[in-house]
């Protein structure tokens, strides 16, 4: 048994789960004894035979001992006085405690949310026992459950023919409304809140325009919510635990020999972790992210979670897993991949209905990108472009069981599988950095009898203030950043390659450097918007009365009427070029993606693969040497040499500048790796290896290391000097049906041999 030798120790807890309570088992016996300073403590059965905690079938501890001190020495939780035995009810005055330090300390917390409450706004006014529209001033609370699979029939739910009727004083009795609903309202009493705000009663449920107009305002209901009530357990029948019926787990104390004795209930972490039936499902993960003030309420005991803390019935304080400080990412990290973090938890969970698969995450969407309707069928709109460079990732486990969507989403969205996903930037830790798009996505739609295109506006078709100095009359910088303007200078060069379907402003790079360049944009353009308008945007008017002004005459031309009825089918004037494939999924010792293959045979970039089922549907054509049409969608950059077999070989600034690549040195198996360490060489280790490049290219010159011209990766200036890192394309390998186009997989490749491939601008309708 464990031992504690605290200088200043006070106390021994054992804190235990037990199958029962403990004290209805045998164990009943303890002793305390010191020997020399050293404190021990035996549990001993009836039979005064010694009771090891770790191997008893009577108990199952949940942690070992746990010391609580009085002193300042080191202690892992607070001291034993403050534990608190939780009883089979609601500790209502602790929870209403809870509630007015927060509200009346915590800066973390204070505010009102973002975003406007729909004109329509409804809440339950619990005294009047009706539904009444919400003023500007409205205090209310929201409530968070489980509807069900099946719920009561009998029940009330508001729709077009009973709202009037709800709006009536007396509108909701006790005997129509769900037990649970009944329960968060006699929660509000409890706590003298006067409005709760419920989806079953405050949502017509039969009225698409109001539950769309209600759905986009999630993130500012839960967010302008005083506090929101999440109840764990059941389902809208089952009622809250603690609130109209007794908790099914219960804490005992006892005292022997002067030592305390308290077994533990379910925690916060385990109940909000995944073993509630509301941790699991989709609709709540919005709802545990958005609240500025959480009250659970559970089987074992009430929490509350704020901005700075959780705190339990039991009395032990723990850190927040769901705080709404983990929705805004660091100043550093982009919105973007914030969302996909989100995505990855909340595609973890399950939904009823298949068609909520954006509804219910759109919340999340919403909080971070500052505006309503921010998602395209499951892609932020602001960060379309980079959107669409998702993979299936191995690393987040195995396929899932269930398919939310039925094969009904467009194939450029994430919700076309059912495996986890992750950037292309993310996909195994690789050196891929997104630098902007070089198409502009469109969708059909229709006012009245007129059919026009509508451009999904992308960050980079907005005034982009996140780097600014000052601001010009339109609101953009007056002077460009040098992270934006090095972004800029890999566009402008994709520009001198014919990537952009307009004359290119630029000279030859044969004929001027690359900091020359870096001068003329940062000139030219004050800011990465006006680069964009400048060479994706030519605003015309269609002659046909369809009002696009984003579209030029030339690119409507392109656009198939009849193909583009559907609003998931986007369609873009891109670069199409073919190259072919090469390498199996399948390794003998790993999983690998597959190398693109030029007309030389030499490898041309990277197709991100990791999914057995397309191995089998491509391999049969990469046996047989057939080429693949791929579409140019945007710029990055890496800092790797692809191999034949898709591994890739790091590189770095000194040997692209030597002129010569050695592909053996700094080699790694484009697979997953299980170690904590990295399976890439770091910039600093990689640096290092080249210290004496020099001298090892001389002893390369005389061994049988495969060497590769840097001209073949990168480009050159007229003073001779490589750019670097290397500049690439991010492309999608598609399929051609009846007109339409159908993504398969994503990956990039090198610029030049891009430009090799001689590119050709096609229209393209993405389904």
């Amino acid at each position: 048994m464990d031992s504690k030798r605290p200088s200043q120790m006070r106390r021994i807890a054992f804190q235990h789960r037990f199958r029962h309570s403990f004290f209805t088992n045998n164990a009943r016996v303890a002793k305390m004894k010191t020997e020399d300073g050293k404190t021990e403590m035996e549990l001993r059965d009836q039979d005064e035979s010694i009771l090891d905690p770790e191997s008893s079938s009577d108990l199952q501890p949940s942690s070992d001992v746990e010391s609580f001190s009085d002193e300042s020495g080191e202690s892992s939780r607070q001291t034993f006085e403050n534990v608190q035995v939780v009883g089979s009810r609601v500790n209502w005055d602790l929870a209403a405690r809870w509630l007015a330090d927060c509200l009346s300390g915590h800066k973390e917390c204070a505010g009102s949310g973002s975003g406007t409450l729909p004109a329509s706004f409804r809440v339950i006014d619990i005294r009047r026992r009706c539904l009444v529209q919400a003023g500007p001033d409205c205090h209310f609370v929201a409530l968070s459950y489980v509807w069900g699979k099946a719920p009561d029939p009998t029940k009330l739910f508001a729709t077009k023919s009973n709202i009037e009727t709800l709006r009536r004083e007396g509108g909701l009795p006790a005997s129509d409304v769900p037990a649970t609903v009944e329960d968060a309202m006699e929660v509000c009493r409890r706590l003298n809140e006067n409005y709760i705000w419920v989806d079953r009663f405050c949502i017509i449920q039969d009225d698409s325009d109001d539950k769309i107009e209600q759905i986009v305002a999630m993130a500012t209901i839960y967010s302008q919510a005083k506090f929101v009530i999440i109840t764990t357990d059941g389902d809208s029948d089952s009622g809250i635990s603690g609130v109209s019926h007794e908790r099914s787990q219960t804490q005992i104390h006892d005292q022997i020999s002067g030592v305390k004795f308290i077994n533990s209930v379910a925690g916060w972490r385990e109940i909000t972790g995944g073993s509630s039936i509301w941790s699991t499902r989709g609709w709540t993960y919005q709802e545990a992210i958005l609240p500025r003030r959480k009250l659970f309420l559970t089987d074992s005991q009430a929490f509350f979670e704020c901005g700075e803390n959780v705190l339990d019935e039991d009395g032990l304080s723990q850190q927040a897993l769901y705080s709404s400080n983990a929705l805004h990412p660091e100043s550093w990290e982009p919105l973007i991949d914030s969302f996909y973090s989100h995505l990855v938890s909340y595609r973890s969970r399950s939904l009823t209905v298949a068609s909520d698969i954006y509804n219910a995450i759109d919340g999340v969407a919403t909080a971070l990108y500052g505006e309503p309707h921010s998602l395209w069928f499951g892609l932020p709109r602001q960060d379309f472009d980079k959107g669409l460079l998702w993979c299936m990732d191995w690393n987040m486990g195995s396929e899932k069981t269930d398919s939310p969507t039925n094969g009904t989403s467009p194939s450029w969205s994430w919700s076309s599988t059912d495996r986890d996903v992750v950037l292309l930037d993310d996909c195994n830790r690789r050196s891929v950095r997104f630098c902007d798009t070089l198409v502009k996505w469109a969708f059909c739609c229709k006012y009245g009898s007129t059919r026009r295109l509508e451009s999904i506006e992308t960050i980079s078709g907005k005034p982009l203030n996140n780097f600014q100095v000052g601001q010009d009359i339109c609101g953009c910088p007056t002077t460009i950043d040098e992270r934006v303007l090095d972004r800029l200078l890999y566009l402008a060069i994709a520009w001198t390659q014919g990537c952009i379907n307009k004359p290119c402003p630029f000279d030859h790079l044969r004929k001027t450097t690359f900091s020359a360049l870096k001068s003329l944009i940062a000139s030219r353009w004050t800011c990465h918007h006006r680069f964009w308008l400048d060479a994706l945007r030519d605003p015309v008017d269609n002659p046909e009365g369809a009002t696009s002004q984003n579209w030029t005459s030339e690119e409507l031309n392109h656009v198939k009427d009849p193909l583009i009825d559907n609003p998931s089918i986007i369609v873009a004037l891109a670069q199409s070029a073919f190259f072919r494939l090469q390498g199996s999924v399948q390794r003998e010792t790993h999983l690998g993606d597959l190398c693109i293959i030029d007309e030389e045979g030499q490898p041309a970039g990277l197709l991100i693969a990791r999914d057995l089922g397309l191995d089998l549907e491509l391999a049969p054509e990469i046996k047989t040497g057939s080429k693949f049409e791929f579409i140019a969608l945007s710029m990055s950059t890496v800092t790797e040499i692809v191999l034949p077999n898709g591994d890739l070989s790091v590189t770095n600034e000194q040997a692209i500048q030597s002129g010569l690549v050695s592909l053996d040195a700094g080699s790694v198996p484009n697979s997953t790796s299980n170690d904590d360490e990295s399976v890439y060489m770091s910039e600093q280790d990689s640096n290092a290896k080249s210290t004496n490049s020099e001298k090892e290219l001389e002893a390369n010159d005389s061994s049988d290391t495969e060497q590769r011209s840097s001209e073949e990766f990168t480009f050159q200036d007229s003073e001779g000097t490589y750019l670097f890192p290397l500049p690439v394309v991010n492309v999608m390998l598609i399929r051609r049906r009846e007109g339409l186009a159908r993504r398969v997989s994503v990956g990039w490749v090198y610029l030049t041999a891009w430009t090799r491939a001689c590119p050709e601008f096609k229209s393209i309708h993405l389904e």
